[in-house]
């Protein structure tokens, strides 16, 4: 590179150089800062040019070619990217404000980033797919045959049909008290970390003290009761609690600030030290309301789901929130409650508008025989159809240990179910199958 002609600068930048200046400068004449550099999004460059110098580089860089400024300079001709300059003028500019201090270039790094993020707040960003970060993404999207983002295997091969579990979705449970619709999200949580490694923040002030709560997860967990004839053994408690613990955080804000602010603040900071996978809210009428005087319920519901689903997307969580719904009635001749809905739960229609995806769980009782007693799922509401479809799947719960097995209906047989505490190769089969 000697017979490039550029000064090599190792401290003190010129004062009328710019983040952009010198980070296309190292790109075009020194390799060595050019993986960390490419790690930036193109819009970053907010200079067209210097745009178009920056996506031309990263393209080449992208088909393992190397990067050089007569390479970039040879591509912008062939693509005639920049048709009112001279490629070759503008970035033989660029030479003298190339750095070799390390610490300087991530200084220009934080910069850019900064300042594109300060910018954005302020106006936005119009997005075209051909823009090259987001149409890589969709050419993977597309290579994957739908794979990126499907969201995962349930658990349950009944269940998998119509819902397949996926990161940055916001995700509603309703149902009737007493109707299973907090056991069956504690055994959704279950399948997930024993076939997916998802560790979960669980904010769940109704299952107090905690002990009795993780009883709950335990036993789905190891398939045999805490007490009891045939409880657990004390190898096998302790397994438990070992698994567990890897996998479940407790959410405790302080006693004057349990709201959703703090939540989102505690879920966050969890997530940036833990790399969790999914925030439980179970159930919602436990949060404070923070409520303007002026604010009516269903708009302050409204504001606080689009909350919760702009941080599933950010930080790409599962989100999920285990919501009453109001009041039921049934008439004289009614056994049972009628099926709630999405729109049935509390305080306002958003609850269907704002969820991603939407379940209902609800429970055929039998006084007669409470062992054909079957639990309905009703899965009411998919946003995106390689995560599921509507529809209705049963099970049978097992009061014993809690967990859900998979009823075929029409001839009302028990399929098989997870065993949650294989071996790993032995989990994986399950949901292979």
């Amino acid at each position: 590179m000697a017979d490039t002609g550029r000064t090599t600068k190792t401290e003190g930048m010129d004062s009328m150089s710019n983040p952009e200046q010198i980070l296309l400068a190292s790109i075009l004449f020194d390799p060595n800062s050019q993986p960390a550099i490419f790690d930036l999004p193109g819009e970053v460059f907010e200079t067209n040019e210097y745009r178009v110098i920056y996506n031309a580089a990263k393209e080449l860089y992208a088909k393992g070619l190397a990067v050089d400024h007569e390479r970039v300079i040879a591509e912008i001709d062939r693509t005639e990217a920049l048709e009112q300059y001279e490629p070759a003028i503008l970035i033989g500019e660029l030479a003298e404000y190339v750095t070799i201090n390390t610490d300087q270039i991530a200084a220009q790094i934080a910069a850019i980033k900064s300042r594109h993020a300060k910018q954005q707040k302020k106006t936005g960003r119009i997005i075209k797919v051909v823009d090259v970060d987001i149409e890589k993404d969709f050419n993977a999207y597309y290579d994957s045959g739908g794979g990126i983002n499907a969201g995962v295997h349930p658990g349950w091969a009944n269940l998998a049909r119509l819902y397949r579990p996926a990161k940055g979705m916001l995700n509603i449970i309703t149902g009737i008290p007493s109707h299973g619709k907090s056991e069956f999200m504690d055994a959704l949580m279950v399948t997930l970390s024993g076939g997916h490694g998802w560790k979960w923040a669980v904010f769940s002030p109704e299952n107090f003290p905690y002990y009795m709560h993780w009883q709950k997860i335990i036993e789905k967990y190891i398939g045999k009761p805490l007490f009891g004839h045939d409880r657990m053994s004390q190898d096998e408690f302790n397994n438990g609690k070992a698994w567990m613990n890897d996998f479940f955080y407790y959410i405790e804000p302080p006693e004057e600030e349990i709201n959703l602010k703090s939540i989102l603040s505690m879920a966050k900071e969890l997530h940036r030290k833990e790399k969790i996978d999914g925030i439980i809210i179970d159930p919602w009428n436990e949060l404070d309301r923070e409520m303007e005087t002026y604010e009516r319920e269903t708009d302050y519901i409204g504001d606080s789901l689009m909350q919760c689903r702009r941080f599933a997307r950010k930080n790409n969580i599962y989100f999920c929130i285990v919501a009453h719904p109001a009041k039921m009635y049934k008439k004289p001749e009614q056994k049972n409650y009628d099926i709630p809905t999405l729109y049935s739960i509390s305080g306002s229609g958003h609850w269907y508008n704002k969820a991603d995806n939407g379940i209902v769980v609800y429970r055929n009782f039998n006084v007669d025989n409470p062992e054909l007693e079957t639990i309905d799922v009703y899965v009411q509401k998919i946003k995106y159809k390689s995560h599921g479809n509507v529809g209705l799947c049963s099970f049978k719960y097992d009061r014993v240990n809690g967990r859900f097995l998979e009823i075929d209906k029409t001839v009302n047989a028990i399929q098989g179910e997870m065993d949650y505490g294989q071996p790993a190769q032995e989990r994986e089969k399950f949901f292979q199958r």
